[in-house]
């Protein structure tokens, strides 16, 4: 019961509306969004550095990325700017996992609120909404920010895996 307001919240927040779209789903089915999406993905859950200090609690056959993870991955990518930085960044994890308790940097207590893959791809819409991201949608705008920000720039880090 408790968690009733944070998911009547969600319900009725604009970023998971447009990302419930048909349009938007659609984008992502693509084959070549859906397989880069899904290898970006998993190449940040198993690269992040506490994956290879902390053996037996968050290990290689891990399948959700905590707040740190994806901390790692906006700084991995430079994708920090102006316009969206930490604080942002956690807002709208928070916003998509319903966590309320998160710290806006790197921190032991962020590991335990995790993200699964449709809701990594959801913070993604919400990034590139949040940037201005060009696009005349929700979905041009995905589809940009997925190819040009995100594929352009996990594959200068892991070339020829992705």
């Amino acid at each position: 019961d408790f968690l009733r307001p944070f998911a009547m919240r969600k319900q009725v927040d604009k970023g998971f509306l447009e990302y419930q779209t048909d349009e938007v789903q659609q984008v992502l089915s693509e084959p070549f969004i859906a397989e880069k999406s899904r290898k970006v993905f998993e190449y940040y859950v198993h690269s992040y550095k506490a994956n290879k200090v902390k053996k037996g609690t968050v290990g290689p056959h891990d399948f959700a990325l905590s707040f740190n993870h994806v901390h790692g991955v906006f700084e991995k990518t430079e994708s920090f700017d102006p316009n969206f930085g930490v604080k942002k960044l956690m807002e709208s994890f928070c916003n998509i996992t319903c966590d309320s308790d998160l710290l806006p940097q790197e921190h032991p207590n962020n590991q335990n609120s995790e993200m699964i893959f449709d809701e990594f791809l959801d913070l993604i819409l919400r990034c590139a909404r949040a940037k201005k991201w060009p696009g005349n949608s929700p979905e041009e705008a995905l589809r940009s920010y997925l190819v040009d920000e995100i594929f352009y720039k996990t594959a200068k880090i892991m070339p020829g895996k992705l």
